[in-house]
């Protein structure tokens, strides 16, 4: 790849991200658990966007600069990516879950939206 694809993908997912962070902003006003999460989990994303076009801007480079910052902006992007997916998963399980108890009427409909 070259650098102006990567750019280009970077910039594509950044925007991307903004838009539905800016659309979605009534909604996020909510406060509700699952909105911030989705709200922390779009930022972190966007930085790694933005990481991410550093990295591969200095790959390759000679120098111990270069080294040092495509090292780290490696490690951040290789470590943001399961603690942004992980929090989703577990949501989208645990409510999974909760919805295939109350089909199976396991627990009255009145305690699955106590509880959930």
């Amino acid at each position: 790849m070259n650098l102006i694809a990567v750019a280009a993908d970077d910039l594509t997912g950044f925007i991307l991200l903004l838009c539905m962070l800016i659309s979605s902003r009534v909604r996020r006003s909510g406060k509700s658990f699952e909105l911030q999460l989705f709200s922390k989990i779009a930022v972190l994303t966007m930085i790694s966007c933005a990481v991410d076009f550093f990295a591969f801007y200095y790959d390759g480079k000679p120098g111990a600069l270069p080294m040092f910052v495509n090292m780290a902006a490696n490690t951040f992007c290789f470590i943001s990516n399961p603690i942004s997916l992980l929090p989703g998963a577990c949501i989208a399980i645990t409510n999974s879950i909760a919805v295939w108890i109350v089909s199976k009427k396991c627990i009255p409909t009145c305690l699955y939206r106590l509880f959930f």
